[in-house]
């Protein structure tokens, strides 16, 4: 994730998941909520900063086995500080 213009809360919920061995199948599983920084889920809060990276792990996290090597999430930032 990056910070981008301005600082933001960010939001992460996760749809489906790929591993290695599967890459031919995408499990759907039910959506879930991995990330609100708003609130701490995932014991993150606050902004992220503008003009800096933050990365966030969702292996294990809301259904996504530990084994995945890639995720579908629906990316949402709110409260930012400055228009885009």
């Amino acid at each position: 994730m990056d910070g981008g213009q301005s600082a933001s809360q960010v939001i992460l919920d996760v749809m489906c998941y790929v591993t290695s061995t599967g890459l031919t199948q995408i499990p759907l599983i039910a959506p879930g909520r991995a990330l609100d920084t708003r609130i701490g889920i995932s014991g993150f809060t606050g902004q992220v900063v503008s003009g800096t990276d933050r990365c966030f792990a969702l292996a294990g996290v809301v259904g996504v086995l530990a084994s995945a090597s890639a995720v579908v999430v629906n990316v949402t930032a709110v409260g930012y500080a400055a228009d885009w």
